[in-house]
């Protein structure tokens, strides 16, 4: 009788050391900044520190049947263009389906008194059609104010 408690016990112990990572779900509310191409749609905030803006969000695949190798690089740029601080993030797994999204985050660092003007987003990716065909090379950019 001992010996069954003990094993319920530890049975019980090792599978709720098991629970797995809960991905963050997609809530519009949390992200108020979009942007819309016929391939991604891009959601997200930005937080500011006083030595580091984050950019959190999402991607959306609305095109392709699955898109791969994404990645997203911000770059946090002065007033007159030049480049204060760049984040690149990959994104795992390296396959999005269509209508899927996946959270992503790029940290960027400021030296004190630097003041960025604008937020330039790249992202780039390989895209299937379907099929065993070969995989569609993307990539765009656009910039807005880091807030």
């Amino acid at each position: 009788m001992t010996y069954r408690l003990m094993m319920v016990a530890v049975t019980a112990l090792l599978l709720a050391s098991c629970h797995g990572y809960a991905q963050p779900r997609f809530d519009p509310a949390h992200y108020p900044r979009t942007y819309k191409q016929f391939d991604l749609t891009l959601s997200w905030r930005v937080d500011r520190s006083a030595t580091a803006y984050t950019v959190e969000g999402f991607a959306r695949n609305t095109r392709y049947v699955s898109v791969h190798d994404l990645e997203i690089t911000g770059t946090l740029l002065d007033g007159r263009g030049k480049k204060l601080s760049e984040a690149t993030f990959f994104f795992f797994p390296r396959q999005l389906s269509m209508d899927e999204d996946t959270p992503f985050t790029l940290n960027l660092p400021l030296a004190p008194g630097e003041t960025p003007e604008k937020l330039r987003l790249f992202y780039r990716y390989r895209a299937s059609e379907g099929g065993d065909g070969d995989k569609i090379h993307h990539f765009q950019s656009f910039e807005v104010e880091p807030r």
